[in-house]
């Protein structure tokens, strides 16, 4: 079974929102190639800014690889193998196959012991040891064990993973929140969360409630205060308690903006509001 970290958040099906983010790559050293496991290559994040407020830069000099400041002196000596920009004051780098974090004043808070590694991201990241995935903090302390075949980077105080070929939520503390039960995640949105199972879909709180049955067909994430949900080909919009509070009797439905939503109803497109009344524009 493969193991990946990823930069962006899993997509979840029929969510239809935008979770795309940064790429992973992995480095000979000579040129790269797309791939999705780790082997023993090099993990290179690909695509991603995490470096564009550090004073220092990663810069190669006879095949080792230090960091320079802005006036192209070096800060931290050349001797790795490879490095990557600093994300939040850490920067990861390699040596003989092994990855680990350092400072800015070159110290390395991690030993180099890993055989990938993501960004730090409010104050956490992914790493990788014995094929397997888990969490450490700018110490290096590692928050969880290492099992999880996939991690996402940290969103509003909370993680998704992928444990076996489940999903579940992981907080900052390394706790699990959620059982590794879902098919299916998106990111919390007004403090909610899509998931599915079986190929049907619900909504849980940031304790890990389930606020609704899961037995939606598709589902959207919250926006102003409702989402929209499909049954048995017709669409309404649920409230953050759960309720029904807009009938499913669309044939199409888009999520609320400025406190109008787009509908179909006998073919006609027209607008409603939050308390479901129909307007034509």
């Amino acid at each position: 079974m493969e193991t990946r970290i990823t930069t962006s958040h899993p997509r979840s099906h029929n969510t239809n929102d935008n979770l795309d983010g940064c790429t992973l790559r992995h480095e000979t050293g000579q040129g790269t190639r797309f791939a999705s496991v780790f082997a023993a290559l090099l993990l290179v994040v690909s695509g991603c800014d995490f470096g564009k407020n550090a004073n220092l830069e990663p810069a190669e000099k006879n095949g080792k690889y230090g960091f320079k400041n802005k006036n192209g002196t070096f800060r931290i000596a050349p001797k790795y193998d490879y490095a990557r920009p600093f994300s939040e004051d850490l920067a990861a780098v390699e040596l003989d196959g092994k990855w680990g974090f350092i400072d800015k004043k070159g110290r390395e808070v991690t030993p180099l012991k890993y055989e990938g590694t993501a960004p730090f991201n409010e104050a956490l990241a992914w790493v990788l040891l014995n094929g397997k995935a888990g969490l450490i903090d700018k110490t290096g302390k590692e928050l969880t064990a290492f099992k999880y075949e996939e991690g996402a980077p940290f969103n509003d105080d909370l993680t998704v993973a992928r444990l076996g070929e489940k999903w579940g939520f992981i907080d900052k503390q390394g706790k699990e929140l959620t059982p590794f039960k879902y098919d299916s995640t998106a990111p919390f949105s007004e403090d909610l969360a899509v998931v599915s199972l079986n190929e049907k879909y619900g909504f849980i709180d940031r304790a890990g409630k389930e606020l609704t049955p899961l037995k939606y067909d598709a589902a959207l994430s919250f926006n102003e205060g409702l989402a929209v949900v499909k049954l048995d080909g017709k669409y309404g919009f649920v409230d953050q308690t759960g309720k029904e509070i807009i009938p499913l009797k669309y044939e199409s439905a888009a999520p609320f903006a400025r406190g109008w939503a787009r509908v179909k109803r006998d073919g006609e497109l027209f607008w409603i509001n939050k308390s479901g009344e129909e307007v034509k524009k």
